[in-house]
């Protein structure tokens, strides 16, 4: 929804002391700003006050209403930043504190989760359970309520949900359960996300630290059936033929810039399913070389409940982290078409955390009674550059002594302080070794020189993400800076 002042009075207000019916929550974070949006239990002046400690020094203020949708500006990159609620004065809540985007390359932590519908009590144990994890941003991959008609859902949503959502900002991904046929007022009533994309906040992107997000809408934004079954092979709905150009000027602008080093696709429905009777979205399968072309590293979606991981058959991971709540389905032995590979599945309720280290994701999947369920890492290569300190970016934190060469057509920092020389690679324990290796598509063969021959799970050498990359990035140069290529 536009920025500013949502003047939604859904109740008639005179002069008393007021209390918050809906929030604070916080989403559209950036580097520099964040958007604050709480509902009030009648119509009353509001103000924000937030600053880098509880003594805050910034306000902003709005006039009479019950809804309000407010940005905080002027922040600082990967800062923590107070803020608090006053209506007349009076504080409507303590003191919340959160961190902005961090610049490109410092690490940081990202939670996903979905399909939070139905299951109450599951849902809420499921986010403080991720709460405990201290993430500094979330993805919710969609179906966040059961009907998207109905307020008292999406109420019910935001009262689970805003205890996190206060000081970790969430951006979502529409799922078919919060629209009605075409219908998403109350999501875009309750949700401010960037307006980047062609259609208001149903599909967008956003870039966070070094990693781009691009959430997708195949719910609201699509062609029927009888215009899709010709272009994508399938009785069923696709993209606009707007949203499709607005996602390839994002792909090509994402894999040119120099600060991005990883490209993540969230959206609710996936390329695969192992539901029976499901196959996945055929739309994301089409767009699957497109991803290839531009680096995209991951795919994760929601819609089917259960936890999975595996490969497209263009060596893309895909991730389908769906169990927040709704009810969970049993998974069958997938079909062989279409082609792909599966690495695991189970059905139990889960989150899963991203951690960001410049050029290495460690993705953690984790029971709702804290166990690991699964871990997979995956490492992009340094962007290519022409002229040295022109196209190479920002140093990572652990290099800010370093400086940037363009060595071999890739960008690389040297001159680390303190580091005289690359530190000797670790030596990996060989049960680490043999849990963190994955196997890539169905056809790639084992690789011989695994540190367990036996495992039945095996990296497969050109897939985007094999641990060995990670390997390399960590020995590199001594200070988690690139080595030459």
């Amino acid at each position: 929804m536009a920025l500013g002042v949502l003047a939604l009075a859904l109740f008639a207000g005179g002069l008393q002391a007021q209390t918050l019916t809906l929030g604070p929550y916080l989403q559209n974070v950036t580097e520099t700003s964040v958007v604050v949006r709480f509902g009030l239990d009648a119509a009353a002046g509001a103000e924000v006050r937030y600053g880098p400690t509880d003594a805050y020094g910034s306000a902003v203020t709005a006039p009479p209403a019950a809804e309000f949708e407010l940005r905080l500006d002027g922040l600082t990159a990967g800062a923590e930043i107070h803020y608090r609620l006053f209506a007349g004065g009076v504080p409507l809540c303590d003191d919340i504190s959160f961190r902005t985007a961090p610049p490109p390359r410092a690490p940081f932590r990202m939670l996903v989760l979905g399909d939070t519908r139905s299951d109450h009590d599951t849902h809420r144990a499921i986010v403080e359970a991720a709460s405990a994890t201290a993430p500094q941003v979330w993805v919710h991959t969609g179906d966040m309520v059961s009907s998207g008609e109905v307020l008292e859902d999406w109420l019910t949503f935001f009262s689970i949900e805003s205890p996190l959502m206060g000081s970790v900002p969430q951006f979502g991904a529409i799922g078919n359960h919060d629209e009605d046929s075409g219908d998403a007022a109350n999501y875009l009533r309750f949700y401010a996300l960037p307006e980047n994309g062609l259609a208001r906040e149903f599909y967008y992107s956003f870039t966070y630290g070094n990693l781009h997000g691009i959430v997708l809408d195949g719910h609201v934004n699509v062609d029927p059936e009888w215009q899709c079954v010709l272009r994508i092979g399938a009785w069923e709905t696709c993209f606009t033929q707007q949203q499709l150009d607005w996602l390839a000027a994002d792909l090509a602008a994402a894999a040119a810039d120099p600060d991005i080093d990883h490209i993540f696709v969230f959206l609710h429905m996936g390329p695969y399913s192992s539901k029976e009777g499901r196959s996945g979205y055929a739309q994301i399968r089409e767009l699957l070389p497109s991803f290839l072309d531009h680096g995209v590293e991951m795919i994760i979606t929601g819609h089917d409940h259960y936890y999975e991981r595996g490969f497209s058959d263009n060596g893309i991971a895909y991730v389908i982290a769906a169990g927040g709540g709704a009810p969970l389905y049993e998974t069958w032995v997938p079909p062989t078409s279409p082609p792909h590979s599966v690495v695991m599945n189970e059905t139990v309720y889960h989150y899963v955390t991203l951690d960001v280290d410049w050029l290495c994701v460690t993705m953690t999947a984790t029971r709702l009674d804290g166990s690991v369920l699964d871990t997979y890492a995956t490492c992009s290569e340094p962007k290519a550059c022409a002229v040295p300190e022109a196209d190479c970016g920002a140093l990572p934190p652990s290099c800010a002594a370093g400086r940037w060469v363009c060595d071999a057509g890739f960008c690389s920092a040297v001159d680390c302080e303190g580091i005289e020389e690359p530190l000797e690679e670790p030596e990996e324990p060989a049960a680490d070794a043999a849990e963190q290796d994955d196997p890539g598509p169905a056809d790639v063969a084992p690789d011989p020189d695994a540190a367990d021959p036996e495992a039945d799970e095996v990296v497969p050498p050109d897939v985007p993400g094999d641990v060995a990359g990670e390997e390399e990035h960590d020995a590199a140069a001594g200070c988690g800076c690139s080595a030459a290529a």
